[in-house]
């Protein structure tokens, strides 16, 4: 439960990372340029898709942040590198507000897969943006969004996504003095999913 407000990129940053560091301890020479997660093992059963286990982001309210409210990213598996997993993530019951109809609510990027799960998007110039790699990795459900400027999901083609709940009536007290409690009858009122 945390209020996230005035970020000038990223109110919440997931992100991986490889190894580009020359070994302090002096067991290697130069850089593994290996994923900071590893790779995935192999089982009996192929994890083809390379998913593992990744961060629960919940009840959070981010507002005003500068690129986008939460990012959640994975490895690019650029060049010739080891395929890096997939981390899986959750981001559940989180408010994005931006107050003027710019930035992103949450962006899903370089094979992450994500899943979004009542969210509330206000005030943004996009709900949630996917690019290529995480796009059929992504599902999005029982999400609410009001005032979207531009597109409430982009790249989201392949998505698997309900349709959500599209808002006309703010649905908070009084978001620009930062009280994001639910307005009386608001449509965000028990129209979640457990």
């Amino acid at each position: 439960n945390n209020l996230i407000s005035d970020s000038e990129t990223y109110g919440i940053l997931i992100d991986a990372s490889r190894d580009n560091a020359v070994d302090p301890d002096g067991n290697y020479t130069g850089t593994t340029n290996m994923p900071h997660a590893g790779v995935v093992q192999n089982f009996g059963v192929q994890n083809n898709a390379r998913l593992v286990p990744g961060v629960s982001v919940m009840n959070n309210v981010v507002a005003e942040s500068g690129t986008a409210g939460i990012k959640f990213s994975g490895d690019t598996n650029a060049g010739n590198v080891p395929d890096a997993t997939v981390p899986s993530g959750r981001l559940i019951n989180n408010t994005i507000y931006n107050g003027d109809g710019t930035g992103i609510g949450i962006q899903v990027n370089d094979n992450a897969a994500a899943f979004l799960l009542n969210n509330v998007f206000a005030e943004l110039g996009t709900g949630v943006e996917l690019d290529d790699t995480s796009d059929d990795l992504t599902v999005i459900a029982a999400s609410a969004f009001y005032a979207i400027s531009g597109e409430e999901v982009a790249g989201g083609s392949q998505a698997t996504q309900n349709e959500g709940i599209k808002l006309a009536v703010d649905p908070f007290v009084n978001a620009a003095a930062g009280n994001f409690y639910p307005a009386e009858n608001a449509g965000i009122i028990d129209n979640g999913m457990d």
